[in-house]
């Protein structure tokens, strides 16, 4: 079982991102969680114990609520984010709502919790990056129109491919975190003997490639490739 050393690390830097006053440092926060979840599973490696799950470990389904407006980045953002915390998640929605839509993390209960409130963050950092780039638009005087969902699609869109490189780069940079971050195989049969569906991965086409180029490196590099007055 993880140390409270480990608990407070994970506290300490969600805490980071939460109230982190700079994209550079949002992106450090999500990068340092990636690190941390595969640290401690390592841990587990060098005591011969990786492959063989711990029979304490819970697996949990957190949900988190999305609204009904632009799903279809916000499902990439999660993919992005489960995939290199250790979970797997879907999407679905309210029995009797069916356009409130709830993306669901499933993992060990540590796992899935890091991943949902790192979800919850990471979302409030692309949404403070898209308007900080669209200041940048128009104080370069090249607007983009901010109240098409078109546009707004394609920088999310960006954002979420660009976070996914992100995670992608540290991990081939350290080739033990590959094996470490894999879904848990208790985990992976929990969800296909619940019958899950998960979130589909496929190439988007978007209207506005120069937006969704413009997106992914701030995905990337949390806006530090930019210069915001």
């Amino acid at each position: 079982m993880p140390s409270n050393g480990y608990h407070d690390k994970i506290r300490k830097i969600l805490a980071m991102l939460e109230g982190a006053k700079t994209e550079g440092e949002a992106k450090a926060a999500n990068l340092a969680l990636q690190r941390l979840l595969a640290k401690s599973n390592l841990t587990a490696e060098q005591v011969g114990a990786l492959g063989s799950e711990d029979p304490s470990a819970s697996i949990e389904e957190e949900p988190v609520y999305i609204g009904s407006n632009d799903v279809f980045w916000k499902r990439m953002l999660a993919s992005a984010i489960a995939e290199n915390l250790r979970c797997r998640v879907m999407l679905t929605a309210f029995p009797d709502k069916p356009r409130a839509k709830i993306i669901v993390f499933v993992g060990h209960a540590e796992d899935a919790a890091v991943a949902s409130e790192c979800y919850r963050l990471t979302l409030k950092v692309a949404q403070r990056c898209f308007k900080l780039y669209s200041k940048l638009c128009r104080d370069s005087g090249c607007p983009i129109d901010v109240t098409v969902t078109a546009v707004r699609n394609a920088y999310y869109i960006g954002f979420a491919e660009g976070l996914y490189d992100a995670y992608s780069q540290q991990v081939a940079e350290n080739s033990e975190l590959a094996i470490c971050l894999q879904v848990p195989s208790d985990v992976q049969a929990f969800f296909e003997a619940k019958h899950l569906n998960s979130i589909p991965k496929r190439r988007i086409t978007v209207s506005d490639e120069q937006t969704r180029d413009n997106g992914r490196i701030d995905g990337y590099s949390y806006g530090t490739c930019r210069t915001f007055d």
